[in-house]
């Protein structure tokens, strides 16, 4: 099984119940289920980066000794961690959204 296949093998191969890919996987049913969890393993990146981010900022935070540089790199640090969470997140919905339309 290759690359593309594993992961395209989520949404192709579930839908008969059987769980295994045996048939020959057409071009029109490989593309949907490729980039969706494609899109799946990315979000799941950009959550994690950003959460990890954010305790690392905050760890940051609580260790600068009332340095007024630190507090600020830390603070500047935080905003972009919590930004890019609520922006990874609201791109996930988008995705969602736009991918439920489009396969009705």
């Amino acid at each position: 099984m290759g690359i593309l296949e594993f992961f395209a093998e989520e949404n192709l191969c579930k839908a008969d119940g059987s769980g295994l890919c045996t048939e020959d996987m057409s071009f029109d049913s490989f593309i949907p289920g490729f980039f969706g969890n494609i899109t799946n393993v990315l979000f799941t990146i950009a959550g994690i980066v950003c959460v990890v981010m954010i305790v690392v900022c905050g760890f940051m935070l609580m260790t600068s000794a009332g340095d007024p540089g630190k507090i600020a790199k830390a603070k500047k640090g935080l905003i972009g961690a919590v930004i890019g969470l609520i922006i990874s997140l609201s791109a996930l919905v988008i995705v969602k959204s736009i991918g439920s339309i489009v396969s009705k």
